[in-house]
């Protein structure tokens, strides 16, 4: 009798061993439960912005060189058009090339 269940409570895994842990966990309060959470979803929602706003910072740092560039380009396309528009105006009104008397 007795030494046969002995035996078998020797016998257990480790398995066992950690159902039994799990079974003796002390009971924590849903007040704990939820004033932890709280935390956590504040926590959260803290991370979340400031990603946010690496990733809003991130954005416009890779955007400059671009914007830089564009604002370049449509400079030179003016000066370039603006040249065209004279030299054009020029050549219609019979003035010769250089800008002398015609």
């Amino acid at each position: 009798g007795e030494a046969v269940e002995a035996e078998e409570e020797e016998e257990e895994g480790p398995l066992e061993e950690e159902a039994k842990a799990l079974q003796t966990v002390p009971e924590v309060s849903p007040v704990t439960v939820a004033e932890v959470m709280v935390e956590v979803e504040q926590r959260m929602q803290l991370q979340e912005a400031e990603d946010e706003s690496i990733e809003r910072r991130a954005v416009a740092k890779s955007e400059r060189p671009w914007l830089q560039l564009v604002s370049f380009l449509v400079l030179i396309t003016m000066i370039i058009l603006s040249v065209v528009a004279w030299r054009l105006d020029l050549i219609l009104s019979g003035a010769p090339w250089w800008g002398g008397p015609g």
